[in-house]
Parts: structure tokens; sequence; C-alpha cells
């Protein structure tokens, strides 16, 4: 079952850290099961200059559904 057909609000996850090199080898199937699971959006956080910058790689290859957050700490 199709959860996002079920649910009458909006799921968005506000803290993914979808840039680091943990998610490279499945990062295709974690996007997946967020879909699966009713996210409507993913938030990427940025926290420095290298995470913000492949965040927005990241981002470019996934418009509507991915965004991203510029930090530098």
């Amino acid at each position: 079952m199709n959860v996002a057909t079920h649910v009458p609000y909006e799921l968005v996850d506000i803290g993914a850290n979808l840039a680091h090199p943990s998610f490279a080898k499945d990062y295709d199937s974690v996007l997946e099961r967020a879909k699966r699971a009713g996210i409507s959006k993913i938030m990427i956080t940025g926290t420095c200059e290298d995470s913000t910058n492949a965040a927005s790689q990241l981002v470019k290859k996934t418009p509507g559904f991915l965004y991203y957050t510029a930090g530098n700490n």
C-alpha cells in the first residue's frame, strides 16, 4: 500500500543528511523508500561549504522533491 495516497497532510523531512558519503551506495533506494512512506519533500542539511555544495548537486538531480539549506559552521 502506498501511504502517500492515504495521508491527508504533507510530510516533509526537514533534516536529512543525504549528502553524507554513507548514503552514496543506496541513495536511490533511500529516496524511493521516503516517497513510498509518503514524504513529499526532503530538506538536505548543508553545514559547511563542502556539504552545502554536495547538497546542491543532489537537489539538481531531483528538483521538486529535494531542497537544501546552506550552512557554514
